[in-house]
């Protein structure tokens, strides 16, 4: 939130438990939360890949499996900014270049120097992938800005 400016109505189109709906709301968005599957109050159910809705930026965590086509629509739909966060590995593959990088505007790229710590049956554990944020921008032009936080360390829910 630091680093990015977004219209002031932002989507969390993959809400999950609200995680970073919270964030955003904490930063004083207009924040609509849904999620194909609600895992908490205030969660609207919907089907992202199938909406119609514009007007939103729009901030996420997609299902990695979803990727592409999460992005596309993302971008589709958004106002001016999508940021998402992913594998790093998620800037890898020709059918990925294809489909997302040759074609959409990227003016940001920040990287997180620890993995993302996560909660599971065994505690708080280091996830097994490196994540990456990435910020589309309807209105850059150029090569994107790469920005590494070798000190921060995520702490997710």
């Amino acid at each position: 939130m630091r680093r990015q400016k977004f219209h002031s109505k932002v989507w969390e189109p993959a809400a999950g438990k609200g995680a970073i709906s919270q964030v955003l709301k904490k930063a004083k968005y207009s924040v609509l939360s849904t999620d194909i599957n609600p895992l908490a109050p205030g969660i609207r159910p919907l089907d992202f890949l199938s909406a119609s809705k514009e007007g939103y930026d729009i901030v996420t965590n997609p299902p990695f499996k979803l990727m592409v086509p999460f992005i596309l629509k993302a971008f589709e739909l958004c106002h001016r900014k999508v940021a998402m966060v992913m594998p790093i590995s998620g800037l890898n593959s020709s059918s990925r270049f294809e489909a997302v990088w040759s074609r959409l505007p990227v003016s940001n790229i920040y990287l997180a120097g620890r993995y993302q710590q996560v909660k599971s049956a065994r505690g708080l554990i280091s996830s097994q992938y490196t994540h990456i944020w990435v910020v589309f921008d309807k209105g850059h032009s150029g090569p994107a800005q790469f920005e590494w936080f070798p000190n921060v360390i995520y702490r997710g829910e």
